[in-house]
């Protein structure tokens, strides 16, 4: 699959205002200084089937990489928390939804 494949999947499944939705209804999104919430969670999607296994810190250096900026380490692990972990429930949730409608 080319990057353009990959991205068409991606706003099928879960279209940027469908998560946009999942994040503000979770309330994890406190600024976006920093943090741009959507491409956090499309980062760690597409971390978690690399050969590194989407690890934190895969999805630190391809976060950063992909949409610039940088926070302490330590910052970034921090935005792992308990409406991180809800979103992601909210996304599995929707992307299974949609493949057993297919």
């Amino acid at each position: 699959m080319l990057g353009s494949d990959i991205r068409e999947v991606l706003e099928t499944i879960l279209p940027e205002d469908a998560l946009a939705a999942l994040i503000e209804e979770a309330k994890f999104q406190q600024r976006e200084r920093k943090c741009e919430a959507v491409h956090l969670v499309r980062t760690t999607i597409l971390s978690a089937s690399s050969g590194r296994g989407g690890r934190l810190a895969e999805v630190m250096e391809r976060y950063f990489q992909s949409f610039g900026g940088k926070v302490a380490r330590s910052s970034f692990y921090k935005w792992f928390g308990g409406t991180f972990e809800k979103v992601m429930q909210d996304v599995a949730q929707r992307a299974m939804s949609y493949a057993l409608a297919q």
